[in-house]
């Protein structure tokens, strides 16, 4: 998987696309999987509101996405970092909550579908704010 990811990096470099971006887009792309999974869990087979399933789902990968955001795409050392990657993520999770529960109830799609738009979204803001406010260098 390491191999893959590497050949990936060095493709897209070629194209001018930051090391950063990829590695953050990569990692992102595995915590979606484990995030959305989640969420489809609880959502379908629990048959829980879409809000509760969007924060479990939230739980869900926040380890995994910190844990590789902070040694391979940041390459970041400190353990002050938890502590902002942890508060900045909640306030993602709220504007990702409320873009989800937006598209739900005033624009009427599905759940599966929102939540997607609402990921897409957030994920825009989450690589600026990790790269600006929680790894800064």
């Amino acid at each position: 998987m390491m191999k893959i990811a590497l050949k990936i990096i060095k493709l897209l470099h070629r194209h001018h696309i930051s090391k950063q971006a990829i590695c953050f887009l990569l990692v992102g792309v595995c915590s979606t999987i484990i995030s959305y999974s989640t969420f489809l869990i609880f959502l379908r087979i629990f048959s829980l509101h879409y809000l509760i399933a969007n924060v479990a789902g939230f739980i869900s990968s926040i380890g995994f996405s910190y844990y590789y955001n902070q040694s391979w795409t940041f390459d970041s050392k400190g353990s002050k970092s938890f502590t902002k990657y942890i508060s900045f993520y909640l306030g993602s999770l709220v504007l990702g909550s409320i873009l989800l529960r937006i598209f739900v109830e005033f624009f009427e799609l599905i759940p599966e579908i929102a939540n997607l738009l609402a990921i897409a979204i957030t994920t825009c803001v989450n690589f600026l704010g990790t790269k600006f406010l929680v790894f800064k260098k």
